[in-house]
């Protein structure tokens, strides 16, 4: 095991994986447990589950779970974040974050960090706050609770969290190959892990609705991340070893959404021959590429971006650049006749020099610029840095891509407070832009 000598893990209540990490996943809850929970608040147990827990009925799993408020939040988490029965708190709770899917491998471990204060991601240098290791023999009874959990056990038995673990004491002192750990395959192979950027494939799902090809194998998604937010993708592409990348059925969100901004906003580019896109944080260049083979598409069907000629893809790092090179199918140049140019350069500086063209109309600014988040508290904007939200740049890109233009943000914010945030954020845009424009 990886974490064969401990992990450096404490709690921090800061209640962030009770926001639909683990309520999502804490059922079924043994009778006991909801007793407790009862209890603890000085319900009847009738009034309990019916305010706090749904039941659910799958394939896999038959009983009872937390309820959670349209957000996600747990309701049993109090105004201030905090759980209001924690001492009586379910299994589901307590094992985690040591769940298998957690500890497949460090990668696993380091991206749960983004989603939990407490994960010390080794990659991140520690603050002046010490965070304690938890040994390997603790980590592996929580993952044994959290096996029997879910294969039903706690639930079909009556058990709580302490009674499971003292049925794994039972078995240490019989030395019972029931002790026997299982655990999961790393689910992701590293491609790359060097300079802080690390490139992961992992293999599609049999559900995954990328393009159809003929040779019916299964694909696989290349992600970007910094090694100190793996938890946070940068970029990702769908990848067949067989026939190459897959820009036509992305699998980034944000990616389709400013595709379909372009699309929706393409009344602007009439009586217009000569237009330019931007993209600023090309990362790996899959957005770019992406946009590329979709205007080349208009061409041949004469859609309404076939006038786009110029893209211009702005990356500040060279190491990030060269990896959208080697692993991600980026490629500058004139391919039939739209022209995909590679800056690089910082997106500030290259928003004030002197890049655009008199013979070529701005339709579009798309800011994609994301950074390293280390972890959250909730309550903030993650990415772009506030300077690319207000004064100075929002100005500039708004004058660039006038008369007839569109300047789209990709705004990252964390979970809790996220409606008051981005609305926040959309008015700092408006308050920026030039009354005039």
């Amino acid at each position: 095991m990886w974490w064969a000598d401990g992990i450096r893990f404490g709690c921090t209540a800061c209640g962030r994986c009770c926001v639909r990490r683990v309520p999502a996943a804490s059922a079924p809850l043994a009778e006991a447990e909801m007793q407790s929970m009862a209890k603890t608040l000085g319900l009847p147990l009738a009034g309990f589950k019916s305010k706090y827990t749904a039941r659910v009925e799958s394939e896999n799993i038959k009983g009872r779970q937390l309820k959670v408020d349209p957000a996600g939040r747990c309701l049993l988490l109090t105004e201030s974040g905090q759980c209001s029965v924690h001492s009586a708190r379910p299994a589901s709770c307590r094992t985690y974050p040591f769940w298998p899917e957690n500890l497949a491998s460090r990668y696993e471990w380091a991206r749960e960090s983004i989603q939990c204060e407490g994960i010390q991601n080794t990659w991140v240098p520690e603050s002046g706050t010490s965070v304690p290791t938890v040994s390997a023999r603790s980590v592996e009874d929580e993952l044994l609770v959290e096996e029997l959990r879910t294969a039903g056990h706690l639930h079909n038995e009556n058990w709580t969290h302490s009674q499971a673990m003292e049925y794994i004491g039972e078995l240490r002192e019989a030395n019972m190959s029931d002790l026997e750990l299982e655990p999961l395959p790393a689910p992701r192979k590293v491609l790359w892990h060097e300079g802080g950027l690390v490139v992961l494939e992992t293999a599609a799902d049999s559900g995954d609705e990328g393009t159809e090809h003929e040779s019916n194998l299964p694909g696989m998604i290349r992600s970007l991340h910094f090694e100190s937010s793996i938890g946070v993708v940068q970029t990702e592409v769908r990848y067949h070893p067989e026939w190459g990348f897959d820009y036509s059925s992305l699998v980034f969100g944000v990616h389709e959404a400013f595709l379909q901004i372009l699309q929706e906003k393409a009344a602007l580019l009439k009586g217009v021959l000569d237009a330019t896109v931007v993209v600023l944080g090309g990362g790996g260049g899959v957005l770019p590429m992406a946009l590329k083979h979709l205007v080349i598409r208009h061409r041949s069907e004469d859609g309404p971006l076939k006038s786009i000629r110029t893209i211009v893809s702005v990356e500040k790092d060279h190491a990030v650049a060269d990896l959208g090179r080697n692993f991600f199918g980026f490629e500058a140049g004139n391919d039939e006749d739209v022209d995909l140019k590679l800056h690089i350069q910082d997106a500030l500086n290259f928003i004030d020099s002197s890049w655009k063209r008199e013979d070529s109309a701005v339709f579009a600014i798309l800011v994609d610029i994301a950074g390293e988040v280390y972890r959250s508290s909730g309550g903030e904007v993650l990415a772009p840095n506030v300077e690319f939200l207000r004064g100075r740049f929002v100005t500039a890109a708004a004058l660039a891509a006038q008369p007839k233009g569109v300047v789209a943000w990709n705004v990252l914010v964390s979970e809790l407070g996220e409606e008051n945030l981005l609305q926040s954020t959309i008015e700092a845009l408006r308050s920026a832009v030039p009354d005039d424009k």
